[in-house]
């Protein structure tokens, strides 16, 4: 598998303590009607640090169910534990997902050994994460990177750092088979222009058009669209998630705001 293009990591909606499964579904017809090339589930912006193995079970079992294979499900498997992650892998591949993400530096245990692991207990795809933000601060070393860039079941990577010198090292490892995705909204022009494969955008969760178009078009204006989009959204809340739910209850597309953070 190839990953390329607008990759949108789906909010996961709470009503009422649990996983809003109409809003799910509403939210997944949303992304797919709007362009995206593939959906992500799971990941930082569905706030799988919060949800429990039995909700990340019940939201990759329905996110299979509602897309129905029409584009490419991308599953998180980051956990607390390496058991954790293997089941959701586990899961993944019975509901047909076509790759999963992992963050390798996300909790105890060192991330080669956690690679190797799902290498060696799962069949699908992996794209790694790179995200200082869930990972203590800290940077997927590039020696690591490059490492398994060559590997034939690790098909790309997603850096959420914002470090625009690791991004250039990260371009210089793509292949055919290994794809290097922006996930800073701030540095999505200027990353396609230098050759990125994909975007990995949140706020795409509210208007995905606007993203793919920026996918076709990479210019300037596209861009100053999506910072305002970014500019209208942080009057809603100080934080993204909060902002994207309140968006998407204005937009009818989801029925609550609510955040698993808060439970």
């Amino acid at each position: 598998m190839n990953i390329r293009g607008l990759i949108v990591p789906a909010i996961t909606p709470l009503y009422n303590a649990a996983v809003d499964i109409p809003s799910l579904n509403n939210l997944l017809e949303f992304i797919i009607n709007g362009g995206a090339d593939s959906i992500f589930i799971t990941g930082t912006t569905g706030e799988f640090q919060y949800l429990s193995f039995e909700e990340k079970r019940k939201i990759i079992k329905q996110a299979a169910s509602s897309m129905r294979q029409r584009l490419p499900l991308l599953v998180g498997i980051s956990a607390e534990t390496v058991r954790e992650t293997l089941a959701l892998a586990g899961e993944a591949e019975a509901h047909k997902a076509k790759a999963t993400v992992l963050a390798p530096m996300f909790g105890p245990g060192k991330p080669a050994e956690k690679i190797d692991s799902v290498i060696q207990n799962s069949s699908l795809p992996v794209v790694l994460y790179n995200n200082p933000e869930i990972h203590r601060g800290e940077m997927l070393p590039l020696s690591i990177v490059s490492r398994y860039a060559v590997h034939p079941r690790i098909i790309g990577i997603k850096d959420s750092s914002g470090d625009w010198e690791y991004f250039l090292e990260l371009l210089e490892l793509r292949s055919e088979s290994f794809s290097i995705l922006q996930g800073k909204e701030s540095s999505i022009l200027p990353s396609l222009l230098a050759g990125a494969n994909g975007i990995v955008a949140g706020t795409a969760n509210v208007n995905p058009g606007l993203f793919a178009k920026i996918l076709s078009h990479q210019d300037e204006e596209t861009m100053r669209q999506i910072t305002e989009l970014k500019d209208e959204l942080k009057e809603l809340a100080e934080k993204p998630i909060p902002a994207l739910k309140q968006k998407l209850v204005h937009l009818g597309v989801i029925n609550s705001a609510e955040t698993w953070g808060k439970l």
